[in-house]
């Protein structure tokens, strides 16, 4: 695993809990 596919790893994973929240405030509003 390369350095840059580690960075990308990185920061694809917190978003995914980022985007589910919103979508779970978009639906209790």
């Amino acid at each position: 695993m390369t350095t840059i596919q580690h960075i990308i790893g990185s920061k694809a994973r917190p978003v995914e809990p980022v985007t589910r929240q919103r979508d779970d405030q978009v639906r209790l509003s």
